[in-house]
């Protein structure tokens, strides 16, 4: 089932709505400047152009630091997002050019295998990076099967199985995906160069 992060979080149990939740798209941002006074005119200027523009359909602005946080809880706590559901978490990168294909990829292929789960994206975009909670609510549903929906729709995207949290052992499986055999032999020989007892994170990344 297609539903925004945004929604999934502001769902009955979860958080405020501070706006309608009928947009596939919603965006978190805050700026800071040295000059508090002429920082939030400037800022000002640019929403109003921006919504004269079309580019944003509506917004929602803080009038204090208790409405602030309010609104970047939402992002941040998603425990209740979680509770009662066996989800499957994912960190990814790729380019800012390639997240709206490689979303509505993974989103076609997860409702084909579980139409009755629920299939959340989001992240900081501006770095790149993509977070997604996949929750099958399918007892038959496996981790690898879940690895194959979110990790085989970034070929061709120039994207990267890990963004902020590393290979590990998760996802070693997975390297080739997102790295040349030249790149991983290049890999190997430092890893062997630095550490030839294997001793660092052992069984991370690769095995030697």
């Amino acid at each position: 089932m297609w539903q925004s992060y945004y929604q999934a979080a502001t769902a009955p149990g979860g958080h405020r709505a501070p706006m309608s939740g009928k947009y596939p798209f919603y965006v978190l941002l805050e700026a800071q400047g040295a000059e508090p006074e002429s920082d939030s005119a400037r800022f000002m200027r640019v929403l109003s152009r921006l919504m004269e523009e079309g580019v944003i359909a509506d917004a929602v602005l803080p009038r204090s630091e208790t409405e602030r946080h309010a609104l970047w809880a939402i992002r941040e706590n998603f425990e209740h997002i979680l509770a009662g559901h066996p989800t499957y978490l994912y960190d990814v990168s790729l380019p800012l050019r390639e997240m709206e294909s490689y979303g509505r990829a993974v989103v076609a292929e997860f409702e084909t295998r579980w139409p009755n789960g629920r299939c959340l994206l989001f992240g900081h975009i501006a770095d790149g990076n993509l977070h997604l909670f996949l929750q099958p609510e399918d007892a038959a549903a496996t981790h690898a099967d879940a690895d194959q929906v979110v990790y085989q729709a970034l070929d061709g995207r120039n994207g990267s199985v890990s963004a902020e949290h590393g290979i590990g052992t998760e996802k070693k499986a997975w390297l080739a995906a997102c790295r040349s055999p030249q790149e991983i032999a290049v890999m190997r020989t430092l890893k062997q160069a630095l550490d030839p007892q294997g001793l660092l994170n052992r069984g991370r990344v690769f095995d030697l």
